[in-house]
């Protein structure tokens, strides 16, 4: 397996000027594992409040982070914003982080290093309504209208070492 040079984050953001900010610093105070760069994405889907200006002051104040700064004119909703930063990004594996701060950036090396040790041999994307989407990489870009998916992560013994739940609304 070739090396993971670069971690894309993609965050969607709507209406959280006031609190963006924390997002990015926790993003920020996390040095991932074996020197991988991270390549910051936010997708802004319309945002009625100072959400925009919040952020570009936010990567003007933070020229050593890799922001990218995406802005949707009409709001799509969070499963168009999700899709527009996975288009954009440029990272061997790529996170969703919520910008209300549900998932901690502590954990990304926690997710990396099963990855990185070449203990991953399966994984598998299933969507919870029982349809069929095994070893889909990009779930995200086949999911059906409001379809959770589960992301299950196995080791080479054969043990489940992960299990994320996802939503994707596709409006």
């Amino acid at each position: 397996m070739d090396p993971i040079k670069r971690l894309s984050i993609v965050i969607p953001a709507y209406n959280e000027g006031p609190t963006i900010h924390h997002i990015l610093n926790r993003v920020k105070a996390v040095t991932l594992i074996q020197g991988i760069e991270k390549e910051i994405i936010i997708v802004n889907d319309c945002s009625r409040d100072n959400t925009e200006e919040a952020i570009l002051k936010y990567r003007d104040e933070n020229p050593d982070l890799n922001i990218q700064y995406f802005r949707h004119e009409v709001n799509q909703g969070k499963g168009a914003a999700l899709h527009t930063g996975i288009s954009k990004a440029t990272g061997e594996y790529l996170i969703i982080q919520d910008a209300d701060l549900e998932y901690d950036p502590e954990e990304y090396n926690l997710l990396l290093k099963p990855i990185l040790s070449g203990d991953i041999v399966d994984y598998s994307w299933s969507p919870q309504a029982g349809l069929s989407c095994t070893n889909c990489p990009n779930p995200a870009l086949k999911a059906q209208e409001n379809t959770k998916y589960i992301l299950t992560v196995k080791d080479s013994s054969g043990c489940n070492t992960l299990s994320a739940s996802i939503e994707i609304e596709v409006e």
